[in-house]
């Protein structure tokens, strides 16, 4: 390895990743570990990523705050996808209804894009 790339690899690129708020080293490093895992394992992971996702919408997207509330739905007893059939499909009406509530963002530039 070249001392350009030695530089680039261990300093330029992690310095421009922090500064940017990115974790691709991280990423990259799990995805590694992650490829040797067996079927069960694998799956172990994806409903902890996936309860860690909705945990998050759950927190931060009122929607989902919202609906989360009102079906009583508790992310923790999450144990496979299937369990997801306790939410409603996220439609073009549904949306709408919601869209109805809050202005749209397309109406500050003075452009409506979508239905009326």
């Amino acid at each position: 390895m070249s001392l350009y790339q030695k530089m680039v690899t261990t300093t330029l690129f992690p310095l421009h990743e922090k500064l940017k708020g990115h974790n691709t080293q991280s990423v990259h490093k799990a995805l590694e570990c992650s490829q040797w895992l067996s079927p069960p394992e694998i799956a172990s992971l994806q409903i902890a990523k996936l309860r860690q996702f909705l945990t998050r919408i759950g927190v931060t997207v009122p929607y989902y705050q919202r609906l989360f509330e009102q079906l009583n739905f508790d992310v923790s007893t999450i144990q496979s996808v299937a369990d997801l059939d306790a939410l409603p499909l996220l439609d073009k009406d549904r949306i709408s209804k919601e869209l109805d509530e809050k202005l749209r963002a397309t109406s500050w530039w003075g452009v409506d894009i979508g239905d009326p």
